[in-house]
């Protein structure tokens, strides 16, 4: 009996791992960026050899498209698993949000435990009851019931010019301390972002937020905050 449910534990591991790797891709997608092996390892804090590894197999499975010295792409199968998994997760952040009183920044942490887990039937349940919500607590778009995910034509707001703004359209931030930092600076779905200063060489941006006085940022931290360009303000 032991060994069964030793068994069925290293299944489900294995499973999560292949969803991990695949939700990796897609989410590097969504934020226009080229999936490569080194990319992977960074963004999953493996070394480049286990990726290495790792996407062979899912590649041999079918489940991933690389050739060598080329980038990281999902397979219809790959996409189809990726997308529902994106799913799952943030339809529950959704929930823990707007049912369960969660910050948004700790409903993202108890998501990413949870998605593994939620069958697409719950997940289903919990779109009917939220009212089939179209965005999450963060404003990213929620795939569909099938895995799709609509891509919008977003930018990092470290590209604006200074004197360009734009809307809000989804943080891709994962650490949770730099999701609470957003948000305590009126970070939000929707929200007007403009460029006010930039310091030349590479510096920092001073951006402003729904008209509020301007915050100094990083440019990595701006490249977490992806907008839809509207208009240059001058």
């Amino acid at each position: 009996m032991m060994g069964q449910v030793k068994n069925n534990a290293c299944r489900a591991t294995l499973g999560e791992s292949t969803e991990m790797y695949l939700l990796a891709v897609l989410l590097l997608e969504e934020r226009s960026e080229e999936a490569t092996v080194s990319l992977l390892a960074g963004e999953m804090g493996l070394g480049m050899s286990t990726v290495s590894e790792k996407v062979r197999r899912l590649t041999e499975a079918g489940l991933l498209h690389h050739e060598w010295r080329e980038g990281v792409g999902l397979s219809r199968k790959g996409r189809s698993i990726a997308g529902r998994v994106l799913r799952r997760r943030r339809l529950l952040e959704s929930f823990l949000v707007n049912k369960a009183s969660y910050s948004p920044d700790e409903a993202a942490e108890e998501a990413c435990i949870l998605e593994h887990a939620v069958s697409d039937r719950l997940a289903d349940a919990i779109d009917m009851m939220l009212g089939f919500p179209e965005t999450d607590p963060q404003g990213r778009r929620i795939p569909s019931r099938d895995g799709r995910l609509e891509m919008q034509n977003s930018v990092p707001l470290s590209d604006l010019a200074t004197g360009s703004e734009g809307q809000l359209y989804a943080v891709t931030a994962a650490r949770q301390e730099v999701l609470q930092y957003f948000s305590s600076i009126g970070v939000r779905p929707g929200a007007r972002c403009r460029i006010q200063e930039e310091a030349p060489f590479e510096g920092p941006l001073v951006v402003s937020i729904d008209g509020a006085r301007g915050v100094v940022m990083s440019r990595e931290l701006a490249s977490m905050l992806h907008v839809l360009k509207s208009r240059d303000v001058l």
